[in-house]
């Protein structure tokens, strides 16, 4: 099982988005709402990662249960061969039980607090988890727990924003579909040329070519570039880019292009490649959706963030990044994931 976190204006939108994204069977654990954002946290079936457990390790785990639950459920009194069943006994209700895991969860908690923290840390750590962010970032940020101005004021110093940075001859790199080309072209708008390198991809010439006569610019295609063009590299992956940049070639100047959709341990594959990214930049922004766990991840990769692009129209103008907007809506955020949560079941 997995813990999934959904947004939305209204509770209704927001459970037909969990609807759709994990089906009927996904259970909502808690509803929040902060200003004008709904919170759903959903449970839902883990996907197979591939673990394999050792031999027994089922069966202990099992017994184990087997032997702790029922007493608990029936406050210490004792128990007929319970350790004899692999499941407890059929006479305990689903309130008892979901209570006795209750109990259990707060004496671990009680354990976590001895190991290194208090419980209301622990629990804010835990939040800040489900949110994307990091196990290290998440205590940099609890730093300043009862200051949530001072908590999204450190991930803007981390991200180290630029402004007005000059990307003639920049290339753009990124995962497949992250809306590289679109952005190529809004920021060709200023530079006066992109260029494509050659996408073997069927009808992608044609679709460039109509791009960016909508937009009016001028553009080319093959991998040779003026120095002036913005550069984008298309469908490359990430192994051949490796192979044509590195860390010795500083000339060449590399924006990463991140989807605000894109899960975090592909993010990671690309900040933490051994690409020369001077920057990144985000697409697909939602500034009432806050991509904290993806900002956070950028930060504390040591990387600056360039830019954001909300419009797919490749004729649009990108406009100058906002660091007080973003810090705004990352107050919005942190408010909403350290809330306390307004349980649907007692």
């Amino acid at each position: 099982m997995r813990i999934e976190r959904v947004t939305a204006d209204t509770f209704s939108e927001a459970s037909e988005q969990a609807r759709q994204r994990y089906g009927s069977e996904a259970l909502i654990l808690s509803t929040n709402k902060i200003g004008n954002i709904t919170e759903l946290l959903v449970c839902v079936e883990a996907e197979d990662d591939g673990f394999v457990p050792a031999p027994g390790f089922r069966e202990e785990l099992t017994s184990q249960i087997a032997k702790v639950l029922p007493k608990r459920v029936n406050n210490g009194a004792p128990v007929a061969d319970a350790s004899a069943s692999a499941t407890p006994s059929s006479s305990v209700d689903g309130s008892a039980l979901v209570k006795a895991i209750r109990q259990e969860l707060q004496a671990l908690e009680k354990r976590l607090a001895v190991n290194g923290g208090t419980p209301v840390l622990m629990r804010e750590k835990m939040a800040m988890l489900e949110q994307g962010v990091s196990a290290q970032y998440a205590m940099r940020l609890l730093d300043h727990l009862d200051d949530l101005d001072a908590m999204a004021q450190q991930v803007i110093d981390d991200l180290a924003i630029v402004h007005g940075e000059d990307i003639s001859g920049c290339h753009l790199v990124g995962p497949a579909g992250a809306g590289k080309t679109t952005l190529a072209i809004q920021l060709s708008i200023d530079t006066g040329m992109v260029q494509s390198w050659r996408d073997t991809r069927p009808g992608s010439r044609e679709r460039f070519f109509a791009m960016t006569d909508r937009a009016g610019v001028e553009a080319g295609w093959g991998a040779k570039a003026p120095a002036h063009a913005v550069v984008d590299s298309a469908g490359t992956s990430l192994g051949e880019l490796q192979d044509k940049f590195s860390h010795d070639s500083p000339a060449q100047r590399l924006i990463l292009v991140l989807p605000t959709t894109i899960s975090r341990s592909e993010a990671l594959r690309w900040l933490q490649s051994s690409l020369p990214i001077a920057g990144v930049m985000l697409t697909h922004w939602d500034a009432a959706r806050m991509p904290l766990g993806l900002l956070t991840a950028i930060a504390e990769c040591g990387k600056s963030l360039w830019g954001v692009s909300s419009s797919a129209d490749p004729s649009a103008r990108l406009q100058p990044t906002d660091a007080a907007a973003i810090k705004q809506g990352l107050g919005l955020i942190l408010q909403l994931a350290l809330s306390e949560p307004q349980h649907a079941t007692e």
